[in-house]
């Protein structure tokens, strides 16, 4: 068996270059509409990744946690 080593790191949709590459990512995994409506019922077919953003960032702003 073949030894993998993964890595996790934190992103920031701020930065450019993390954010080009999650655009690019999550265009690939969405090009399916089923999979997008399972995903994320509110958004419509075809993904649009700054509108995902916006909606995913509304949500959390709209939480309060103390």
């Amino acid at each position: 068996m073949i030894e993998q080593e993964y890595t996790l790191e934190e992103i920031s949709y701020s930065l450019k270059e993390d954010s080009r590459i999650m655009e690019s990512v999550l265009s690939g995994w969405f090009n399916n509409p089923k999979t997008l409506n399972f995903v994320s019922p509110s958004l419509s077919y075809p993904f649009q990744f700054k509108k995902w953003i916006a909606v995913s960032y509304a949500s959390h702003m709209d939480q309060t946690t103390t």
